[in-house]
């Protein structure tokens, strides 16, 4: 978790070319922009797992059961105590241990990349794990929790009062420590779309308050437009931390590595002669043929990234549903480019209710469709 440099020119053009109507970018070789599928390789998300539910939970989900399992983990009601002995300690809640323990959790710069490899043995005797008094068993699964707290608000999710973790996240949070699935790929592309529309909206986007995940887009930027100097090193997690900073030439044998200028990136997205279209298209040497049945769990996050549907997010009181177009920009995927038809746009006011609904018909699986995936030739020309 930490700050990704990024190429501001290329960043500001794709923003102008933006359209919100269809939530793609406008390029002169056809419509490109990020999809399920490109959170799921770079940013490792998942897409098919449970309901993002945020929000506080009651007594009856913190201490129920049913046949003998917990609604909840414990870590999240321990989580819930320490906020509580931090606010009447410190009145803040920017960390969850005690007053001398406060720190931000905002992401830092990062020059040095090489100790991403090293992992450290964990320890139950964290100082703080102690002051609070959790029982043994539950502190590893607490300690991760609440990483994985800081890691949705200021990472995943940093939407409102960055800098600060809300409790709202605490039952995602737990249920992630827990080993739960959770889909994670659609309410974060959700928030990107929606901060696109916000700044094509405003008369003064540079004034625009709106705030999501752009690191996700800049990994993008660079997966696709070769903006970023990539790392060397090895990592083990999602591809996106390659892309560490922007470059003006070659770098530890990497080419193509383009640090653009405002009028060149303009005409650089314009053109779109240079874009990698085959990114993160799945690596066939022939013809696949899936059927969605009960055995394609493990490529179900594929087949729900090429599916239309509208993405959901449930933030606060906020209900978001933004229109998803993968045939728009199919091209990634390794199919020709085509316009079928457009999804109707939802009349009536989002409400918790009808985000599931949505949420449910977006991740169905077993439909016992059929569909092909080409396989992924290196000519750009034979997908167009």
């Amino acid at each position: 978790m930490f700050l990704y440099k990024y190429n501001s020119p290329l960043m500001q053009r794709l923003c102008e070319f933006w359209c919100p109507t269809r939530n793609t970018d406008l390029t002169g070789d056809g419509k490109a922009f990020i999809s399920l599928w490109d959170l799921r390789i770079l940013g490792g998300l998942p897409i098919y797992g449970a309901f993002y539910d945020v929000g506080v939970p009651t007594a009856l989900e913190l201490e129920g059961s049913k046949d003998g399992k917990q609604f909840l983990p414990p870590s999240c009601k321990y989580m819930l105590a320490t906020l509580q002995n931090i606010t009447s300690t410190s009145g803040h809640s920017h960390f969850w241990a005690p007053k001398r323990y406060l720190a931000t959790i905002l992401p830092k710069v990062v020059e040095n990349f090489s100790y991403f490899g090293i992992l450290e043995s964990w320890s139950n005797k964290h100082e703080a794990l102690t002051f609070l008094n959790v029982p043994e068993q539950h502190r590893q699964p607490t300690y991760l929790a609440t990483f994985l707290s800081c890691w949705l608000c200021a990472f995943a999710f940093p939407l409102k009062n960055l800098g600060c973790i809300r409790p709202i996240v605490f039952k995602p949070a737990s249920q992630l420590a827990s080993g739960q699935r959770i889909s994670l790929a659609i309410p974060v592309l959700d928030s990107i779309y929606r901060g696109l529309n916000e700044l094509s909206r405003s008369s003064t986007p540079s004034r625009s308050c709106s705030n999501f995940s752009a690191h996700y887009v800049h990994a993008w930027t660079g997966q696709y437009f070769r903006s970023h100097c990539i790392s060397v090193h090895d990592f083990v997690s999602a591809q996106m931390i390659a892309f560490h900073g922007a470059s003006n030439g070659t770098s530890n044998g990497v080419s193509n590595v383009k640090k653009l200028t405002s009028v060149e990136a303009k005409a650089f997205v314009r053109s779109g002669q240079d874009i990698n279209w085959i990114g993160n298209c799945m690596r066939n040497t022939r013809d696949r043929l899936f059927i969605d049945d009960s055995t394609l769990r493990q490529d179900a996050d594929f087949l729900l990234s090429i599916r239309s549907c509208f993405l959901t997010l449930r933030y606060d009181n906020d209900h978001v549903v933004e229109l998803y177009s993968p045939h728009r920009f199919s091209r990634q995927f390794g199919f020709c480019q085509n316009i079928p038809g457009a999804l109707k746009p939802h009349l009536e006011e989002p409400s918790l209710q009808y985000l599931w609904s949505l949420f449910q018909t977006s991740t169905r699986v077993g439909t016992k469709s059929s569909f092909l995936i080409p396989a992924c030739g290196m000519n750009n020309e034979i997908r167009s």
